[in-house]
């Protein structure tokens, strides 16, 4: 119920735009796009699927424990002296035994164990538990690629719209420029005018350097998620994040341990426990008595070309082992098996504890996000009016140059934090639902609306 509740939650309605405009734009890359190529990319989803295939093999090899075994033995044997064919049954004076220097024997064997203290099944049950688990970690696995790709997508838009909001600061201070020269040719204007507009400049092309340089970077990053070439993605236009209308809020006192019980981290360290647990009754197992039923058949023959008779005998019986000193062997196997199973009963609990404390930072920056994305929207609006008055007052020949020029300067700066507090929010919902094992890519789209 509560993941019900909370993911209803993780749907407030903000938008990341992408402001490239169209001609720069190459083809549209979509975010299931990018999804589905990080997912046949990422190394990480290949070891947990080459994992999951080696503990489904350990279960096959479990099982087959519990089968009867069936050999077969051959061996041809050259002596220096002659040796009996077959063995001696009784003493028959009338004739005398078979000798061969080139003996053949073949054997049969027929072997089952019928009682093992559950050893057997305790391996079984181990080695499913470990696929259970190498289950978990594909899971696990699968969504922290897909929230690695929403993040980079997101993080793209972020870039490229704080790239934007510098150069369109970029060509308002060249017409603020254009502006003071014209004048000061005319002698309306003072000679600091145009030194501190070339400041502004130099340092509107240093911050618009450093945006270029983060949009390469975040290009870099999802190019080495997809798999694609940084070229393609550099001329790739993307398509808008939001996250869904907001719906009723899940307070913090509601993130207890029952709210992971279903998180694939949890149920892999609780499989692991349970793998432990399996381990140790098979340990425990070496205290009572093996049962094994035998059966074999034995061929005799020779190859030294002689009319020796070819003799087959047979056998069955039940052997019972049971070691009666082991130096502490099986003292010590028990004893290391509590201690693994302690070891998994406290790392399960030290993930759950984990992510609690993970889902309330989360929860704390989902907050932060939201609310400052709705400060950062109300300065915007002010400064632009702030910005136009002050150009106004400038052209008018009214206006403080200086005012204008921190007018833009600010107003650059609150559009840049604005894309990334909106890349931040999402990051803070995907990250969450990865979280609670709800970030498949079928879910992405419950979560995010993608733009056209």
């Amino acid at each position: 119920m509560w993941l019900s509740w909370l993911l209803v939650w993780l749907q407030p309605a903000v938008q990341v735009s992408l402001p490239v405009p169209p001609a720069e734009q190459g083809t549209s890359l979509s975010l299931g796009r990018a999804v589905t190529l990080a997912l046949e990319m990422a190394p990480r989803r290949a070891m947990a699927l080459a994992s999951l295939g080696r503990a489904e093999s350990e279960v096959k090899a479990a099982k087959s424990e519990g089968l009867p075994q069936f050999a077969f033995d051959g061996a041809a044997v050259r002596f220096d002296e002659p040796m009996l064919v077959a063995p001696l049954h009784g003493l028959d004076f009338t004739r005398a035994p078979d000798f061969e220097r080139t003996l053949v024997q073949a054997e049969f064997g027929l072997g089952w164990v019928l009682f093992d203290g559950g050893a057997r099944s305790g391996e079984v049950d181990r080695a499913q538990a470990l696929v259970r688990a190498a289950g978990e970690q594909l899971t696990s696995a699968e969504q922290l690629v897909v929230a690695s790709t929403v993040e980079a997508y997101a993080a793209l838009i972020s870039a490229r719209e704080g790239e934007v909001a510098q150069g369109e600061r970029l060509r308002a201070l060249r017409a603020e420029a254009d502006r003071v020269d014209r004048f000061l040719r005319e002698g309306q204007a003072a000679r600091v005018e145009q030194l501190r507009v070339s400041a502004a400049l130099a340092s509107a092309r240093a911050d618009s350097t450093s945006a270029r340089s983060a949009c390469r970077a975040a290009e870099a990053r999802l190019a080495r998620l997809t798999g694609l070439a940084l070229e393609e993605i550099a001329k790739s236009g993307l398509r808008p994040l939001s996250l869904r209308a907001e719906g009723a809020r899940v307070p913090r006192s509601s993130v207890n341990e029952a709210l992971f019980e279903t998180t694939p981290a949890v149920r892999e360290a609780t499989a692991r426990v349970a793998a432990a647990q399996s381990a140790n009754r098979a340990a425990r197992a070496a205290w009572l008595p093996s049962v094994r039923l035998e059966g074999r058949t034995i061929t005799y023959g020779s190859a030294g070309g002689s009319d020796v008779p070819v003799t087959t005998e047979w056998g069955a019986g039940i052997r019972v082992r049971y070691p009666l000193f082991t130096g502490g062997r099986r003292t010590a196997g028990i004893d290391r098996s509590q201690a693994v199973t302690r070891e998994a009963e406290e790392a399960r609990r030290e993930t759950v504890l984990l992510l609690a404390e993970r889902v309330d930072q989360l929860l704390a920056e989902m907050e932060e996000t939201r609310e400052r994305g709705a400060a950062l929207q109300v300065v915007i609006t002010q400064l632009q009016e702030v910005a136009r008055t002050e150009a106004l007052s400038l052209t008018e020949g009214v206006g403080i140059q200086s005012d204008y020029l921190v007018a833009e300067a600010d107003l650059a700066g609150a559009r840049a934090e604005r894309s990334r507090t909106r890349a931040r929010e999402i990051s803070a919902h995907v990250r969450l639902a990865q979280l609670l094992g709800r970030l498949s890519p079928e879910a992405v789209d419950s979560l995010l609306e993608v733009g056209s």
